[in-house]
């Protein structure tokens, strides 16, 4: 390599300088390319949070947090607000059932007495009954307990409800034949029927369901409703022509037929939710809240 001497001639520059110049600058070529590659090494070796990090980054978070006073905490809580919810739309919610030991051991009572009992009953009914005919007993408790839909229709503002009710009993049991026939629900007079009952009007009055609980006999219930079932008897013709007209054993035994009918009328369906249920006890218990939240809202 040449390079021009102050006089004006060429000299020759040594081999070992043109050298470490030429080192210097591939040094900081690869100093700057090497520097440029790094931001991006880092993203993209970046691993991503894992599971078990979020939830150890949750834990500490919580610890921190639980370690914090609340000032809004209410001192008086509801004693049952941890054993879980009531009547809300989510199906995938824990039902409250502090009382889920006793409440399993009446299950199991109800469900052996139904097996070996009320169920070969209620096939042998089912058997030799038409199904005209177990309809049509059917609608003739119905009818009979026209006063406590009618009632409660009152008792919660459903002056409507109230008006169709006695509407069909008129009409069901003097062209209905004392209510063995659904004459209004024929499209000629089309009086669709309520069902109103005082667990409902509790719920419109603002009362929560309560716990979960498994009555004998009755099956599934809740504090609120199984209260309801009480003033229910009361309005309820039945429990009077049973217990005061008739004798003991006939009114019983009127009972015992309503139940029976009843059953004979479900036998089907009863058995499929029993089979295709993995928890029978659960499966019963969400499809209580799930029928009794529709009827509440109608």
């Amino acid at each position: 390599m040449k390079h021009r001497h102050p006089c004006g001639q060429p000299m020759l520059l040594p081999w070992s300088l043109v050298a470490l110049i030429a080192s210097l600058i591939f040094l900081a070529g690869c100093a700057t390319t090497s520097g440029s590659k790094e931001a991006p090494t880092e993203t993209v070796n970046a691993q991503p949070i894992t599971a078990t990090d979020q939830q150890g980054h949750a834990s500490a978070a919580q610890e921190a947090f639980d370690g914090i006073d609340d000032p809004f905490d209410d001192p008086f809580e509801d004693p049952f607000a941890d054993d879980a919810r009531s009547d809300t739309d989510d199906p995938n919610a824990i039902y409250r059932d502090p009382w889920e030991p006793a409440n399993t051991k009446t299950f199991a009572f109800n469900l052996n007495l139904d097996k070996f009992f009320l169920k070969p009953i209620a096939t042998a009914y089912d058997w030799f009954m038409p199904d005209a005919a177990q309809h049509g007993i059917k609608n003739a408790f119905t009818n009979l307990a026209m006063p406590r839909r009618f009632f409660n229709s009152i008792f919660q503002g459903k002056f409507d409800g109230a008006g169709r009710e006695f509407a069909r009993f008129t009409i069901n049991t003097t062209a209905g034949i004392g209510g063995l026939f659904d004459v209004a629900s024929h499209p000629f007079f089309g009086i669709e029927p309520s069902n109103e009952d005082t667990g409902q009007t509790f719920a419109v009055w603002g009362a929560d369901s309560g716990p979960y609980v498994v009555l004998p006999l009755l099956g599934p219930s809740s504090v609120r409703d199984g209260i309801g079932l009480i003033f229910d008897a009361a309005l309820e013709p039945l429990t009077y022509i049973s217990f005061l007209v008739l004798t003991t054993t006939a009114g019983y035994g009127a009972y015992g037929g309503e139940v029976t009918n009843d059953r004979s009328l479900h036998l089907e369906a009863f058995d499929n939710i029993e089979t295709t249920s993995i928890d029978f006890y659960t499966s019963v218990q969400d499809a209580y809240f799930q029928f009794r939240n529709a009827a509440i809202k109608d």
